[in-house]
């Protein structure tokens, strides 16, 4: 396995089809779904590349597990069109401030669902593969 294979978050596979569905004119509702097929996509190519994530050690239950990678967020899938030339530096800064202002009218979370008020996170992790 190339190195940092298990923690990449961005294949090529998953660029060239970010490259395709990207439109300045999206919503921000379909960024979010653009973001939910882009980890759905990463999770299959780990699979089939037979890559296995980082271990962890669980402060909970003192065992070792792999560790789950976060969802693609909208600011990651906004640095990644910047890093691809598809956005200039000028044009993320406004995407990118534009979008903290509705995630914060709106309650959303970084992949642009709805907060769930008063939830508070779990205390023991979810283990298990993406």
């Amino acid at each position: 396995m190339p190195s940092g294979d298990s923690t990449r978050v961005w294949f090529p596979e998953m660029l060239d089809e970010l490259q395709k569905q990207w439109s300045k004119s999206l919503s921000w509702e379909d960024c979010g779904l653009l973001c939910a097929r882009m980890t759905e996509a990463r999770t299959k190519l780990k699979v089939e590349k037979d890559l296995r994530g980082p271990m962890m050690h669980c402060r909970h239950c003192n065992a070792v597990h792999e560790m789950r990678l976060a969802p693609i967020t909208i600011r990651s899938l906004l640095f990644a069109l910047r890093k691809q030339g598809i956005l200039t530096d000028i044009e993320l800064k406004q995407l990118d401030l534009a979008w903290r202002r509705y995630q914060a009218k709106q309650r959303l979370d970084g992949c642009g669902k709805k907060r769930v008020i008063g939830a508070t996170s779990s205390p023991v992790p979810n283990h298990g593969p993406e």
